[in-house]
C-alpha cells in the first residue's frame, strides 16, 4: 500500500512538472518583452495567474508586424483604475464618465470585451484589439480601464508596459470596510449578481445563507491583492491617488475634483448624477451579517 501511494505522489509530480513547463513555454511566447514576466511575478502575481489570462486571447498572436509600436498614441491622458474586486470600480468609473469632458472607465480590457474587439480587426493581433478598444472609448484623448490584474497582464503582453508605464496615471481605489467588501463578495458569488443593473441567477438570499468561512476567505483575497498593488507600485517607483471607496460615498464631487487635479486637469467640473446607473447593493442582511461577523471574530 506504501509503495502504490508514493508511485502516485512520484506521478502526480511528474505530471504537475510537465504541466509547469507548457505553462512557463505558453507564458514566454507571450510577451513582447521578456523582463515583463518578471515584473509581474516581483509583485506577487502567480505564475497561473498570467497562464489564466494568457489562454482566454491564446488564439490572437501578441503582435503582428503591421502593429504600432505605441498602442495608446491617440491618448495623451491614460489612467489605470487599479482595484479589488467589489471595492465600488464601476460606480466611480461612473461618476468620471458623468463628466461632459470625461470617458467612463471600464472593465474594457476583460475577454469578453476583446471578443467582441477581434471581430472589427483584421489582422487582429491582441495589440491591435486593444489598440482599437482604445481609440473606441477614448474621449478628449482621455482614455481609462479599470481591472485587478488581467487588465495589467495584457499591457504587460504587447509591451505597453514596461516601456509605456509611467506615462500612465494610476488610481487605487480601496474600500476601508474589508467585513463589508468581503460580504459583497460572498453574496454577488451566490447570485451571481455583480451589478445593481445586473441579472443574477435568481437567487434569494436569507440570513441561513450567512458563511463565515466564506467571508473570511473574502477577506484574505482582499488583502493579498492589495499587497500586490502596493508592491507594484513600489517595485516600479510609480506614483498614485489612493482614493477610499468611503470617501467617495461620502462627498463624490470632492474626490472627482481631487482625481482630476492628480491628472492635470482643470478641476472646475460638475457631475450628472442622472447618468450614473450603478446603486448601492449593500442592504439589512449585509448589515446584519457584518455585525454577526464581527461578533463572531472577537
Amino acid at each position: 500500500m506504501t509503495a502504490r501511494l508514493e508511485y502516485r505522489v512520484e506521478k502526480c509530480n511528474i505530471i504537475s512538472g510537465k504541466n509547469q513547463a507548457k505553462m512557463s513555454t505558453l507564458i514566454n511566447n507571450c510577451f513582447v518583452a521578456p523582463e515583463a514576466i518578471s515584473c509581474l511575478i516581483g509583485c506577487g502575481i502567480t505564475e497561473q495567474q498570467i497562464a489564466r489570462c494568457v489562454q482566454a486571447v491564446e488564439s490572437m498572436p501578441t503582435r503582428v508586424a503591421a502593429d504600432s509600436c505605441d498602442t495608446a498614441a491617440m491618448a495623451t491622458v491614460r489612467i489605470f483604475l487599479a482595484c479589488t474586486s467589489r471595492s465600488g470600480s464601476t460606480y466611480l468609473g461612473q461618476l468620471l464618465g458623468s463628466q461632459s469632458d470625461f470617458p467612463t472607465i471600464r472593465e474594457s480590457l476583460n475577454t469578453p470585451r476583446l471578443r467582441e474587439a477581434e471581430l472589427s480587426v483584421a489582422p487582429a493581433s491582441l495589440q491591435s484589439v486593444i489598440a482599437h478598444i482604445i481609440m473606441e472609448e477614448a474621449e478628449n484623448e482621455i482614455y481609462g480601464v479599470k481591472s485587478e490584474f488581467a487588465g495589467l497582464i495584457r499591457l504587460f503582453q504587447i509591451g505597453e508596459f514596461p516601456q509605456h508605464l509611467h506615462r500612465w496615471k494610476w488610481l487605487h481605489l480601496c474600500r476601508e470596510n474589508r467585513v463589508a467588501q468581503a460580504i459583497s463578495i460572498v453574496k454577488a458569488t451566490k447570485t451571481r449578481l455583480w451589478q445593481s443593473y445586473g441579472a443574477g441567477n435568481g437567487t434569494t438570499l436569507t440570513h441561513s445563507d450567512y458563511d463565515h468561512l466564506a467571508i473570511g476567505k473574502a477577506i484574505n483575497s482582499i488583502e493579498k491583492k492589495e499587497r500586490i498593488w502596493r508592491d507594484f507600485f513600489a517595485q516600479n517607483n510609480l506614483p498614485f491617488l489612493r482614493i477610499v471607496y468611503e470617501d467617495l460615498e461620502r462627498d463624490a464631487l470632492s474626490v472627482v475634483r481631487q482625481i482630476r487635479d492628480f491628472l492635470g486637469l482643470s478641476p472646475d467640473v460638475d457631475i450628472d448624477l442622472s447618468r450614473v446607473r450603478t446603486e448601492r447593493m449593500r442592504d439589512e442582511l449585509s448589515s446584519a451579517w457584518e455585525a454577526r461577523f464581527r461578533t463572531e471574530k472577537t
